[in-house]
């Protein structure tokens, strides 16, 4: 969740607490999940305090950050429930999550016991090995455990045969198979249509050479990333835009990326992507200045 992708989150987040919970015959609250009022909010079961998971959870408070927000790692709650838990350790939440939707609730200690509808649900889903607490769970292994189980139950949601697709037999999901062998901070996905950030446009033009390295400093610490049409961070994360990666790293709600980021010339010098693409400008060779 990143950027302006929260309406997008909202509404996987939705879907999957929604089929669990009529998978289990509960009512399907989806309207209210969805509804303008906005009465459900993402939770991260991660709180937003670095300190506790830098450095054995993750080596910066910045790749914490990227990994805090994966979807695996999110789920959805009622407004109050959602503000009484505030910034409480995952540890301790847990222990409360058992009231919530069994989406939530399965991370509480033996949420699994003595429920058979709830056995039949995992068995019939094939989520044996992730529908569970996490125990000791490291962050990552958190991350890869719930993504694996909401990568699961979006096969069935949107299962070709159910929704009554015709379909060839190498198309039909195979929930057995294993988990696919990308990185874990990885999640590439090509655009379907040419980017239009600024960022894009120095790359498609030249005026940055793909791989090129960029650097920030923040708090005292400083950042870096690789720029090749997107900026992507030493975690795998990948962005389109400059001020996400910023506001990433610097964990704030606003970042002006073009003026956070900077490039070291072959010269030594050292620009901020906006003096880049103004200079380009300037000297109307946009689509012939290569900066290294």
């Amino acid at each position: 969740m990143r950027g302006n992708s929260k309406a997008q989150v909202r509404y996987l987040l939705a879907r999957l607490t929604a089929y669990v919970e009529t998978g289990l015959g509960r009512p399907d609250l989806s309207a209210s999940y969805l509804g303008a009022s906005r009465s459900w909010q993402i939770e991260h079961l991660y709180a937003n305090h670095p300190h506790r998971h830098v450095p054995h959870d993750a080596p910066d408070e910045a790749t914490f950050r990227a990994l805090r927000a994966r979807l695996g790692v999110l789920v959805l709650l009622c407004q109050s429930d959602n503000a009484s838990y505030n910034d409480l350790p995952l540890e301790t939440k847990r222990n409360r999550y058992a009231r919530e939707n069994a989406l939530t609730a399965i991370l509480a200690p033996d949420y699994r016991k003595n429920n058979p509808t709830l056995r039949r649900f995992i068995a019939d889903n094939d989520i044996e090995g992730q529908f569970r607490e996490l125990g000791r769970a490291t962050m990552a292994q958190a991350i890869e455990i719930r993504g694996e189980l909401y990568r699961r139950l979006f096969t069935r949601i949107w299962d070709a045969h159910r929704l009554g697709m015709h379909t060839s037999a190498s198309d039909t999901p195979d929930n057995t198979s294993p988990p696919s062998s990308a990185p874990l901070g990885s999640a590439p996905v090509a655009p379907r249509c040419p980017l239009r950030t600024d960022l894009a446009r120095m790359m498609r033009e030249g005026t940055l050479a793909p791989g090129t390295q960029l650097q920030a400093d923040h708090a005292g610490r400083r950042h870096t990333a690789t720029v090749d049409g997107v900026i992507t961070l030493p975690s795998g994360d990948r962005f389109t835009s400059a001020d996400d990666a910023g506001k990433t790293v610097c964990g704030t709600r606003r970042c002006t990326g073009m003026a956070f980021w900077h490039i070291t010339t072959d010269s030594g010098d050292r620009l901020s992507l906006r003096e880049v693409r103004n200079q380009a400008q300037q000297q109307r060779r946009l689509g012939t200045t290569r900066i290294r």
